[in-house]
């Protein structure tokens, strides 16, 4: 457990975000979009997303990527650390296109 490094970092989704209300009719679907964050949460270790880009969808359209850290048990303020390391060597994000939904 950790016994090497610090914390991970690993991919918070298979995908990038999906538009606002684009899954709502497939809870299935919903469920699988969190695969990679839960183990963290049941093996109790902190955790947090950092965003670090927007994926080009084409046409103009964009969605927000993230990178997931996982630390040690109890070294949820390391984790706070890297996640201002990883927020300061990425460039300010542009939003989202309109186009995606409201509330983005």
């Amino acid at each position: 457990m950790l016994v090497d490094c610090d914390a991970l970092a690993l991919p918070v989704a298979c995908t990038v975000a999906f538009r606002f209300g684009e899954r709502l009719d497939d809870p299935a679907e919903m469920a699988r979009s969190d695969a990679l964050v839960v183990p963290a949460s049941l093996a109790g270790l902190p955790a947090l997303a950092v965003p670090v880009g927007m994926a080009e969808l084409g046409m103009g359209d964009r969605m927000p990527t993230a990178l997931q850290l996982i630390g040690r048990p109890w070294q949820d303020e390391l984790l706070l650390e890297l996640a201002a390391v990883v927020e300061q060597a990425i460039p300010p994000l542009l939003p989202p296109h309109p186009r995606l939904g409201p509330g983005l």
